[in-house]
């Protein structure tokens, strides 16, 4: 193990290489034999230690890599070669003549000598010795390794479906993955409590590797839907509306305390690289409901017809994102990583590291405004009691005055922004944390609409190509729907309270009209318990000193430019091939509309004569 880590540091690699290709799966095996002696003994854990040492250098992704690339011409391989001939000769001398296979017909094969490591073997060893709390320094080896053992059984597992594709699904799968093994055999709860392990080390490796497994469960199923279709098989559904296997692995994180306060203490790192694993670890938890149109799918104003029923099989990930809101303290951590001197920060975190806390914070708040704009006539919902709680805590740690700051104060950096850099990431992941929490959050509305909030908007979804499909969400919307449909939202609000007054000035009858009908559990609509802190723009006074607030928008949209960008987008080209594009664009299109039919709603209730 010295000499592997040895190679690892200064970059070489030969000797790990060499135990593949001379010493094969009889080595291999060997190692693993070591992590299987029973017993706590001094001597029997530090030997374990140095196996589970010498099987993290040995499954290092880089190092596989190199393996599989490596001809049967290379120097190594050849002096493999020659090291096997003079190793078989030396046995034939010995037994007095010739034995099979001779050793002038030894050959090394690379990329097949991957194959000598047992994989579900070695992540079964690996698990039983994360529980090892008599060696920590064996815990923490063995908390390493498993990183890179669920990276490598992935691709395994996507080149074996690889070469069942080629051949129409016809032929079997020859490596199954262990990913899907892991919530039945207890892994992910193992991992899980690790992340709360005195060790930080251990921590930290035990985040990264859970991060492994959601990816690589992802990864692997999506070839496996491939295969089913292939094949003319139905998809698979799990419980609670869920198809696919990462969401039960998400579902058992969440279960098992994964976004508790370990979490928010590697959030809370300063430095840069731990907050980065967590942050990484809380994305992977909740980036599907930014990947799939169905994750932001609520209509603004509660008007969703399946709203909370989650019936769309992103269950698993809306709960992990109203867990990480609403415990351990994961969410003002995560807002700290936001945060810049003008917002109450300390310092500037790396900008990579601050896009993916806003992604992590969009897809939050996406799934708070879905479990909070609860139907009418369901105010009692469990679920939607948890929601509410969220948005509080979301209204607390001001995530609307962040997102915003961020939007605000990126904008002049933002001059190649039709390339898609972190920077531009960063500030469509605002616009999309700005559409979702003012979706749900009056307070949140009426401190964007008071900051001249719309003008931002339309300038930032203006810029040179906003136009473009959105890496963010996996290319099926256009980089300024957060944007627009945030700009929709404000509009409509207002052209709506305008109405209501005016509703409430002709008829004297009425008692308590001063803003929009309260739907019952729906913040959306107002309601003093949830003005926050950012006050509410419901109050008294007349109709007139309203529709005079209103015009002021009105104009602050027009002269944002609102008018020629609806145009831009109304009259853009829909890709009806491509279905998840197709709704991307239609969707830029509908908040267009309610954007334009607002403006003209304000204006033709202009009670100024203007």
């Amino acid at each position: 193990s010295s000499l592997l880590a040895l190679g690892n540091l200064v970059g070489d690699d030969s000797f790990a290489q060499a135990v593949y290709l001379i010493g094969g799966k009889e080595v291999l095996d060997a190692i693993l034999a070591l992590l299987e002696w029973s017993g706590s003994a001094k001597k029997t854990l530090a030997v374990q230690e140095q196996a589970a040492r010498a099987l993290f250098y040995l499954s290092d992704a880089k190092m596989i890599e190199s393996l599989l690339n490596m001809s049967s011409g290379s120097d190594i391989a050849m002096k493999a070669v020659e090291v096997l001939k003079a190793t078989q000769k030396k046995e034939e001398d010995e037994k007095g003549g010739p034995q099979l296979p001779s050793s002038s017909t030894i050959m090394v094969n690379p990329p097949a000598s991957v194959e000598h490591l047992d994989i579900h073997r070695t992540i079964r060893n690996c698990l039983d010795h994360t529980t090892t709390s008599a060696s920590p320094s064996l815990q923490r080896w063995s908390a390493s390794s498993l990183r890179n053992l669920i990276i490598e059984d992935q691709r395994r597992s996507l080149v074996a479906a690889s070469e069942s594709a080629q051949t129409g699904g016809v032929a079997p799968l020859n490596y199954e993955s262990f990913s899907l093994q892991l919530v039945s055999s207890g892994g992910v709860m193992i991992l899980c409590s690790l992340i709360g392990a005195d060790d930080a080390d251990t921590r930290a490796h035990a985040t990264a590797a859970l991060s492994a497994t959601i990816d690589a469960t992802r990864a692997v199923d999506a070839s496996q839907a491939t295969l089913r279709e292939m094949r003319g098989e139905p998809p698979t559904s799990g419980s609670n509306g869920n198809s696919t296997s990462d969401a039960s692995i998400v579902e058992a994180i969440v279960s098992g305390g994964g976004c508790g306060s370990s979490l928010a203490q590697l959030l809370l790192s300063a430095d840069d690289a731990v907050a980065g694993m967590g942050c990484s670890f809380a994305s992977s938890l909740v980036r599907p409901i930014l990947t799939n149109p169905q994750g932001s799918s609520l209509s603004e104003g509660g008007m969703a017809q399946s709203v909370g029923k989650d019936d769309d099989g992103l269950a698993a990930y809306r709960n992990a994102g109203i867990a990480l809101a609403t415990e351990g303290g994961c969410l003002p951590a995560l807002v700290q990583l936001l945060r810049d001197p003008n917002t109450g920060g300390q310092v500037v975190r790396p900008v990579e590291l601050r896009k993916c806390a806003m992604e992590t914070l969009a897809a939050i708040c996406l799934a708070v405004s879905y479990k909070a704009g609860g139907p009418d006539g369901e105010p009692d919902n469990a679920a939607m009691v948890i929601a509410r709680g969220a948005l509080e805590r979301l209204e607390e740690e001001q995530a609307a005055h962040i997102a915003f700051a961020v939007l605000s104060s990126l904008g002049s950096q933002n001059l190649m922004s039709e390339r898609d850099s972190p920077t531009s990431q960063l500030r469509e992941a605002a616009g999309i944390v700005l559409k979702a929490i003012s979706s749900c959050s009056s307070s949140a509305t009426s401190f964007l609409r008071s900051n001249r909030a719309i003008s931002v908007l339309m300038a930032a979804a203006s810029e040179e190509g906003m136009m473009q499909n959105s890496s963010l969400r996996a290319e099926w919307a256009p980089r300024c729907l957060g944007m627009l449909e945030a700009g929709a939202i404000i509009m409509n609000r207002a052209w709506t309270q305008l109405k209501c007054k005016s509703s409430s000035d002709s008829d004297e009858d009425d008692e308590d009209v001063d803003s929009p009908p309260m739907m019952p559990g729906n913040s959306f609509y107002g309601g003093d318990e949830h003005m926050g802190q950012y006050g509410s723009i419901h109050g008294g006074g007349s109709s007139m000193n309203l529709s005079k607030s209103n015009l002021d928008l009105l104009l602050e949209a027009i002269d944002a430019g609102a008018i020629p960008l609806a145009s831009l987008v109304v009259f853009s080209k829909i890709e009806f091939h491509d279905q998840p594009k197709a709704c991307g664009s239609i969707r830029a299109k509908i908040a267009c509309c309610r954007l334009l039919s607002a403006m003209f709603g304000i204006a033709r209730s202009d009670g100024t004569s203007i």
